[in-house]
């Protein structure tokens, strides 16, 4: 279980360096610094760019990490939350 979460914060943590600034640049240093220095040491995830995420072999938990930052950072208001 400790490993599941920990592979999750390095596949976020890939995913994260794939992104713009200007959307990781809305995530606090205090999380992004936790998925970087907690991440499972050794596991070096493998993230095609050229495949959408959820074809991809990922972590259960990385889907809900992303849609967690998605919900607090990325949503520009309660519509786009709802939807």
């Amino acid at each position: 279980m400790e490993n599941e979460l920990l592979k999750a914060y390095a596949e976020v943590d890939v995913i994260l360096s794939y992104m713009k600034n200007t959307y990781v640049e809305k995530i606090p240093l205090k999380i992004r610094e936790l998925f970087k220095n907690e991440r499972l040491q050794g596991y070096e995830p493998n993230i095609n760019t050229q495949i959408p995420l959820d074809e991809q072999n990922l972590q259960r938990k990385t889907y809900s990490i992303l849609a967690m930052l998605n919900l607090n950072y990325w949503c520009k208001d309660e519509n786009e939350k709802k939807n």
